[in-house]
């Protein structure tokens, strides 16, 4: 008889401490701060925000907010940049798990789900295509380069998402080079820029881009959202377009005599990322490209696009 109260003492004492364990689980959050499994139920991403563009004081103010507005797909003008960012909407799925301590002078307890964003994981992967005909693939001379593009890089990426709550984080898709002699962008923009592809001007190639967003927790945990493909067009000039329509042009390469000819409206107001999602007007570019020539800061302006204005 002893023996069976004593069984029943510890099943009881067992069974409530199993209950204890699943309420503090509960109350804390803890199924997921303690032991966050490294998947979207812990971090996921909504979609990359379109900004919102403004013009304060002569000049351009972008605001990146919590939306539901978003870019599902992006092109990149290598002809304009070597650089496109994505601005992630993150969500922590996690609860709150802040309490005050019940210690002599009760303190209030950081919050174990707080996540720190910390880098992203990026893959490139592109359709199969013939031999010799994307730059991507190099290996001939036309491209400038004998080997493929890097296809997989790491961003660094930095911000703070609360527990069910959400923040706009901000990095690289595609970087200028993801370290010092590491070229990405800038390795991009010399292959479809090479001398001798003269196809650059029609050649488009659509690539997915699938990356990961990692970050860690308060508890010290790391936390891995839920992959993402994202579809990106690289182009050469694509985005660019003529300041003018020349109806009696002798050939389609006049147009861009406007370029250097018609100057940019008061009004005109840039798009917050140059040469990537949205277009560009062609006087905006050779400007542009003009100042970077001076400073010897990236290629030189394309004379397609920025041919010289005519002699008086």
């Amino acid at each position: 008889m002893l023996k069976h109260v004593e069984h029943s003492q510890k099943s009881l004492a067992l069974r409530s401490k199993v209950a204890w364990i699943g309420a503090l689980a509960v109350t804390l959050g803890t199924t997921t701060a303690c032991e966050p499994p490294p998947n979207s139920a812990v971090m996921s991403i909504d979609g990359n925000v379109i900004p919102q563009a403004l013009k304060l004081n002569g000049g351009l103010v972008c605001t990146y907010t919590a939306a539901q507005a978003f870019y599902f797909s992006a092109t990149m003008d290598l002809a304009q940049t070597t650089s496109m960012q994505y601005f992630a909407q993150v969500r922590n799925n996690l609860v709150p798990s802040t309490q005050i301590t019940t210690s002599l002078e009760p303190q209030l307890r950081n919050d174990h789900n707080i996540i720190t964003v910390t880098k992203v994981h990026v893959v490139m992967e592109r359709p199969a295509v013939a031999k010799n005909t994307s730059p991507f693939d190099g290996g001939t001379a036309k491209f400038g380069k004998n080997t493929p593009a890097i296809a997989e890089w790491d961003v660094p990426a930095s911000g703070v998402v609360y527990p069910a709550n959400r923040s706009v984080i901000a990095f690289d898709l595609v970087p200028h080079q993801t370290k010092p002699g590491t070229p990405v962008g800038s390795d991009f923009q010399a292959r479809f820029g090479a001398i001798g592809f003269t196809d650059k001007y029609k050649y488009v190639e659509t690539a997915l881009l699938r990356f990961s967003i990692q970050g860690t927790t308060a508890a010290g945990k790391t936390v891995v959202a839920g992959e993402v493909s994202y579809p990106v067009t690289f182009c050469w000039g694509c985005l660019l377009f003529p300041m003018t329509v020349d109806q009696t042009a002798p050939s389609a390469d006049d147009v861009w005599k406007s370029c250097t000819t018609i100057g940019l409206s008061a009004e005109f107001l840039p798009s917050c990322q140059t040469g990537s999602y949205e277009s560009t007007p062609c006087r905006y570019y050779c400007d542009l490209c003009k100042i970077n020539e001076s400073i010897q800061l990236g290629p030189k302006c394309d004379a397609k696009f920025c041919p010289p204005p005519p002699a008086p």
